[in-house]
């Protein structure tokens, strides 16, 4: 069995798996639904995957992949983009790189990490892993003379990282965010405390 073979076999499962999820949830949804959606047989699917939870582990792997390559290129030595446009770009991640799932699933992930130590302890290192690309990033536009020196990094860090799982819980909710519309109101926001100095 080529490594080819293999990998397109996980990524059906981890496909099939994400339909489950949308459709009834990730704690209404079990490996034998899995099964049955993807069509393979539970062997086929458990030499894969031992668990549902390690299926939701590369579904979150995925996304943070997609994350970290919007952020790296920022840190290499070319001139700076506005920080807003990284933002904008991070955001278009989340919403278009990924399937339509993302934000339902997002929010049922989170749920159920709250009865699930395992889980709430991935995502957390996850979570933290985000933060630390926005840390560096940000001390790469300090270095670069973009943001002043003395500014409270690990807050914006901080800050920027919230944005993320805010757009994904009110596009679950509301499914009416797009990434122009938030950067709109957060551009204003800067505008407004500039104003106000």
């Amino acid at each position: 069995m080529s490594e080819r073979y293999r990998e397109a076999r996980r990524q059906e499962i981890t496909r099939a798996a994400r339909r489950c999820f949308a459709r009834d949830g990730f704690a209404g949804t079990s490996m034998s639904d899995v099964f049955a959606e993807s069509g393979l047989s539970s062997g086929a699917v458990y030499s894969y995957f031992t668990s549902k939870d390690e299926l939701v582990s590369v579904i979150i792997d995925e996304i943070l992949a997609e994350v970290g390559r919007t952020l790296t290129p920022a840190l290499d030595d070319r001139p700076l983009e506005p920080l807003t446009q990284v933002l904008r770009r991070f955001l278009h991640v989340l919403q278009s790189s990924l399937t339509d799932d993302l934000p339902g699933l997002a929010v049922q992930v989170w749920a159920e990490a709250q009865r699930n130590d395992t889980l709430r302890a991935r995502l957390a290192d996850d979570h933290r892993r985000v933060r630390h690309h926005f840390t560096c990033l940000l001390e790469h536009y300090v270095a670069q003379g973009a943001i002043p020196h003395g500014a409270p990094i690990a807050e914006m860090a901080e800050t920027l990282t919230a944005i993320g799982p805010a757009f994904l819980v009110q596009n679950a909710l509301l499914n009416d965010l797009d990434p122009e519309r938030l950067m709109t109101g957060f551009e204003g926001l800067v505008a407004a405390h500039l104003g106000s100095e």
